[in-house]
């Protein structure tokens, strides 16, 4: 992969349901884009800062300048806006301190008052583009060499989700939180391999959301467990199957998407041990070195599900209610021995 080339980074701010937008507008366009050999990755997100959007990145490939893509990028994406402009303005005042409260969580009050001071978060109008420069967070993958992994990890998980969305019914919530449950379960056994071992990182996970973005949690947990006792059967099920799949992705009843998805966490895990015997630099004060395999996969496991869950759109608290499900029935499989 060559470093060179500049990656572009167009917000595409949109208040209404994006999924549209990736399906009709984002995937046909990388795929043009590949096939001109334009690009040499991509991926997207999706983001609330300044209002609701995507981020696109695009890494053109090399000897390709950046006007190259755009010349190719701006038109379809403009065509969409106007073919298919969301409809639903969200108010900016309104919003304003649940913007705050959102920014301030993640990124903490003087990080707030370094960027938008007295004045508030400005809100970029409902259906515009704007190149925005991408800074990648070399601090939270590892440094040059854990991004450029991160990334094309991104890209496949990019992939992924842009054909859920084309081929199944993610719209409907018991289809994307199956998908997100699915996903992540088997990406986080894959990493950490023993089941106790993903009960307690998602525990953790979980806690760390909780304490960061969610209000009144007694009142949640109570839910979460009587939806655990009604489920408990399907989800032991589910996730014995899922267990499995890991352990012999090319065993029976396993579909050629689960295998695909294994084995691409299962290359993505073995070149972030190989990385980080070498050593991986996290930490956003003097850089903290990892040089242990299994903390580098459990430094990177958290940031690569959310990512992925992102994409799919699944919320935090979706991610929280299924962290807690997973939690539980991998406890109770442990226990009644199934899961061992």
């Amino acid at each position: 992969m060559n470093r060179d080339p500049k990656w572009i980074s167009l917000h595409i701010f949109y208040s209404s349901n994006s999924d549209p937008m990736l399906v009709e507008c984002v995937a046909p366009l990388i795929q043009r884009l590949r096939d001109k050999q334009l690009i040499q990755r991509y991926f997207f997100i999706k983001y609330w800062l300044e209002g609701p959007h995507v981020r696109l990145r695009l890494r053109p490939a090399p000897g390709v300048p950046a006007e190259a893509v755009r010349a190719e990028v701006e038109p379809e994406v403009d065509a969409f806006l106007a073919r298919r402009p969301a409809l639903y303005e969200l108010d900016g005042e309104d919003m304003g301190d649940f913007y705050q409260r959102m920014y301030v969580a993640e990124y903490g009050e003087e990080g707030w008052d370094d960027t938008y001071g007295n004045d508030g978060m400005p809100h970029r109008p409902n259906n515009s583009r704007h190149y925005i420069d991408y800074e990648p967070e070399y601090h939270r993958y590892g440094g040059p060499d854990g991004i450029e992994l991160a990334e094309w990890h991104f890209e496949k998980s990019s992939d992924t989700v842009l054909h859920l969305l084309a081929t199944a019914n993610v719209h409907v919530r018991s289809v994307l939180m199956g998908l997100s449950f699915q996903l992540s379960m088997a990406m986080c056994l894959v990493f950490l391999e023993r089941p106790d071992e993903v009960a307690l990182f998602l525990e953790r996970y979980r806690s760390r959301w909780e304490s960061q973005y969610v209000d009144g949690m007694e009142d949640w947990q109570r839910r979460y467990k009587s939806s655990y006792g009604r489920m408990a059967p399907v989800l032991a099920d589910r996730l014995s199957r899922i267990i499995a799949a890991v352990r012999d992705p090319d065993g029976m009843g396993v579909t050629p998407f689960e295998r695909e998805w294994i084995t691409h966490c299962q290359e993505l895990r073995d070149r972030v041990r190989k990385l980080a015997a070498d050593g991986l630099p996290f930490g956003g004060g003097p850089d903290r070195m990892v040089v242990d395999p299994d903390a580098a996969l459990r430094a990177l496991l958290g940031s690569f599900v959310h990512m992925t869950n992102n994409r799919l759109g699944a919320s935090i608290l979706d991610e929280v209610y299924l962290s807690y499900l997973g939690a539980r029935t991998l406890n109770a499989l442990e226990a009644g021995g199934s899961a061992a």
